[in-house]
């Protein structure tokens, strides 16, 4: 029996012995192969033995006779960690590169929005009002100021915002129409609390609010889902692996060398368990990806709605003088029921109105008001025309005496007319839609360059590609296998983990639960991953973002990683998308930047500040349509 034993264990070593022979006869050249191989790799030949050697020294591979010295072994380690980080990384660069891009994309094209919105009508007041508006374009700029700061992250309501906006509007143009009286703090919070029920501005604030309010929080939260994906998949692709992990991915990759066979692929199904293995934690993200996804493909459907930014911004000057032109109609109604629902204030003294004729006329914020002529008396007459002529002549815009007397003849009914013609051009659904409304612009007007993508193009672009990043965490293993595992086909001639044949082990689930059954990474005990569940939280919570601003709910900004995509980011160059160019306000030659406080702005840099007013005036040509627009400021002009 013990000879028996004998005899078995002797054929045993001879059958070691020559399966090691065999793995250095493999190539006909001993380790020549693998000399030539290691090479490629950059390291020196001289490290490799000419022919197998014992592999008593190994740690990772199989210790039977090898064409790896234990230096060799450590390097090719260290290569096979390396190449694992590399194509990680390089599999989601396609993806990451999208979200930079399109972040970066968006929130530019969001900004150059409100900036044109602001031109247009710095240019349109300008030309219709003149001076009267240029002395309160502050009050106008601080709209659109407010606007940044919301879309940046301040803590802004945009409906008290707007309401606030057309009660000073209110107050301004109240005091204009109303030039010779004195009055009071009291008298204008009488106003605002009744100026829901009195409509001075019809419909327009309650629309406009709405439209404005919705979206801003469609556009600010996109922009900002788009930036946590963004950070969300530029930190993750970059992994570390485990000490188990980086065992695995040497057994898998470089063993074959070790053994003799530099040019066998590993078996599709072990790089699978490989790969699942050692992005188990990555894989824990992907039912938060997919639910952010959802979410974020869900709001680019408000993008092409009534909600869109670009419909509201575009033709928001036009509503603002609509709103103007509904004052100046009822500009006889509104004074009647706020004097008396308010009082009459006490008439500005005779003294005071001489000493008014030497001042500019404003939209006062206060209780500045323009004087009427001298020695007339308006106390009891109806508010109309004639104050407001006054107020102009006091600013030395007295017109000739002709344009006075036909002035003087001219009623509501005849501008009633014109009126109804503003109006609808201010309902074009061309211009309400930002769509047709080149035939409306004037040579003053902000006109996007050519290269510059419209909405339609960035939300079509952006609903196919975000679908196709559903799942992309679970199938990152699939990705990196097809490019470095065997063919399916040669399944019984592929490296096996420890041998050249067939790979029996089926592959595993995703995430760490399945990775129990895993026979290539062995599971380690670790605390969780901070990163990764901190990816997951920043993915829930913007998803419920996501779904809020859907909704129509008011949401709360989220302050995202800083980040830097690295110099040339902001070129938008080679994404895919007409118009690569960085979207600009233009006309840049003719505007002054001024800073803009930005204290928690996150999603790709720094805004652009804001536009400041073009010197000079455009053509006449907006008067042709918005004539009877300037009935109440240049009428006598």
């Amino acid at each position: 029996m013990a000879l028996s034993l004998d005899f078995i264990l002797s054929l045993g070593t001879i059958l070691t012995v020559f399966s090691g022979f065999s793995v250095a006869l493999s190539g006909q050249n001993g380790c020549a192969d693998v000399r030539d191989a290691y090479q490629d790799k950059g390291f020196s030949t001289n490290e490799v033995p000419d022919f197998a050697v014992s592999g008593d020294h190994l740690r990772i591979c199989q210790q039977s006779f090898t064409c790896c010295t234990a230096d060799m072994e450590e390097k090719l380690s260290q290569t096979s960690t390396k190449d694992f980080k590399d194509i990680v990384f390089a599999k989601s660069s396609s993806s990451r590169e999208y979200f930079i891009r399109r972040a970066e994309r968006f929130d530019n094209f969001f900004k150059e929005l409100i900036d044109r919105g602001q031109l247009d009508l710095r240019y349109m007041f300008t030309e219709t009002y003149g001076s009267l508006y240029q002395q309160n374009s502050e009050f106008f700029d601080e709209l659109f100021e407010n606007f940044r700061r919301y879309y940046h992250g301040r803590d802004l309501d945009l409906a008290e915002t707007m309401e606030d906006f057309f009660t000073e509007l209110l107050r301004r143009m109240f005091v204009l129409l109303n030039p010779n009286y004195e009055y009071t703090d009291a008298f204008w919070e009488c106003v605002a609390e009744h100026t829901a029920e009195l409509k001075p501005f019809g419909d327009v604030p309650q629309k406009l609010t709405l439209h404005v309010k919705r979206a801003f929080i469609v556009a600010r939260t996109f922009v900002q889902g788009l930036s946590v994906g963004r950070d969300v998949i530029s930190q993750v692709s970059e992994v570390t692996p485990s000490a188990e992990c980086q065992k695995s991915l040497m057994r898998m990759s470089y063993c074959p060398h070790c053994r003799g066979l530099p040019d066998t692929k590993p078996c599709y199904n072990l790089c699978l368990n490989t790969l699942k293995g050692c992005l188990a934690e990555q894989a824990e993200l992907d039912a938060a990806w997919n639910n952010y996804i959802d979410a974020i493909l869900a709001l680019v459907d408000r993008l092409e709605g009534p909600v869109n930014i670009e419909f509201v911004m575009e033709p928001i000057d036009i509503r603002i003088s609509e709103a103007i032109m509904n004052m100046q109609e009822n500009a006889i109604t509104v004074t009647t029921k706020v004097f008396t629902g308010c009082g009459k204030p006490r008439l500005k003294s005779r003294l005071t109105r001489r000493d008014a004729d030497t001042e500019e006329a404003t939209l006062p914020a206060g209780n500045v008001t323009a004087g009427a002529e001298d020695g007339a008396s308006t106390e009891g007459a109806p508010v109309g025309e004639h104050e407001a002529a006054t107020g102009r002549e006091a600013a030395g815009e007295r017109p000739p005496e002709g344009q006075r007397e036909a002035a003087a003849g001219r009623g509501a009914d005849q501008r009633a007319p014109s009126t109804r013609r503003q109006r609808q051009r201010g309902r074009d659904p061309g211009r309400g839609q930002g769509r047709g409304r080149d035939q409306d612009r004037g040579p003053h007007r902000t006109t996007p360059a050519d290269n510059v993508p419209t909405m339609e193009k960035l939300v079509k672009d952006v609903r196919s590609n975000l679908r196709e990043t559903k799942g992309f965490w679970t199938l990152l293993p699939y990705m990196f296998c097809d490019d470095v595992a065997a063919d399916v086909a040669v399944e019984n001639m592929c490296w096996n983990g420890h041998s050249k044949g067939s790979y029996t082990h089926p592959p595993v689930g995703n995430g760490i639960a399945n990775q129990v059954d895993n026979p290539e990474v062995p599971m380690e005990t670790a605390p969780p991953n901070f990163l990764i569940n901190k990816h997951i939280t920043s993915l829930r919570t913007i998803t419920s973002r996501l779904n809020g601003a859907f909704n129509g709910e008011d949401v709360e900004w989220v302050d995202t990683e800083p980040y830097s995509s690295g110099s040339g980011s902001g070129s938008g160059s080679g994404d895919g998308i007409e118009g690569g160019n960085e979207v600009g306000v233009i006309g840049a030659n003719e505007v002054d930047f001024t800073e803009v406080e930005d204290p928690i702005y996150r999603p790709t840099r720094k805004p652009n500040s804001a536009p400041s007013l073009c010197v000079g005036y455009a053509t006449r040509w907006l008067l042709s349509v918005c004539a009877t627009t300037v009935f109440a400021f240049r009428l006598l002009w």
